[in-house]
C-alpha cells in the first residue's frame, strides 16, 4: 500500500496545525515558529522551532516542508511593499541541508515515533545577510505534509 500523504498548511509566523486521521493511524501535529525577531542585515540571523508528532500507534513518518515563496534555493518571506527577506531553513545547521521535499536538492526529515508517544524534530531557520531590504514586518507561509 503506498505511503498516505496529508497536506498541512500553516504560516511561518505565527506556525499551528493539525492531521486528519488516516484509516490506520491517528497523527497530530503541532508546530512552534520560526520567530526571527529584529534582523541586522549585515550578519547572518538564526531561529529555531519545532514540528511535534503524536501517533497513537508506532509509525515511521516523513516530514516535508513546500519553498512558501521562494524557492528551495533560498526562500524569502514577503514584507512592505512585496519586498523580500531571504531565509532558509534546514535540518540541522552542521551540514546545511536544506528542510524540502526532496526535490531541488532539498532533504525530507524521516522519524519513527513510538506508539502513543511524540517526537519533536528541530526547525533551523537562518536569515543571511543581505543589502538593500527594506524595514518592516516579513512572514511567509508554508505546507507541511506528513507522510506515513
Amino acid at each position: 500500500m503506498p505511503p498516505r500523504h496529508r497536506r498541512l498548511r500553516a504560516a511561518l509566523v505565527p506556525l499551528a496545525l493539525a492531521a486528519a486521521t488516516p484509516a490506520h493511524a491517528a497523527c497530530t501535529v503541532d508546530v512552534v515558529p520560526l520567530h526571527f525577531g529584529t534582523v541586522r542585515l549585515d550578519s547572518i540571523t538564526w531561529s529555531r522551532g519545532r514540528v511535534g508528532v503524536s501517533c497513537d500507534v508506532a509509525a515511521t513518518v516523513e516530514v516535508a516542508l513546500s519553498p512558501g515563496a521562494g524557492s528551495y534555493a533560498m526562500r524569502a518571506m514577503v514584507g512592505p511593499r512585496g519586498a523580500r527577506l531571504h531565509y532558509q531553513i534546514y535540518t540541522d545547521q552542521r551540514t546545511y541541508r536544506v528542510w524540502g521535499d526532496g526535490s531541488g536538492g532539498s532533504a525530507t526529515v524521516t522519524a519513527s515515533v513510538p506508539a502513543g508517544g511524540r517526537i519533536e524534530l528541530t526547525l533551523h531557520g537562518m536569515v543571511p545577510a543581505q543589502v538593500g531590504v527594506p524595514e518592516g514586518s516579513y512572514s511567509d507561509s508554508l505546507t507541511v505534509t506528513l507522510i506515513f
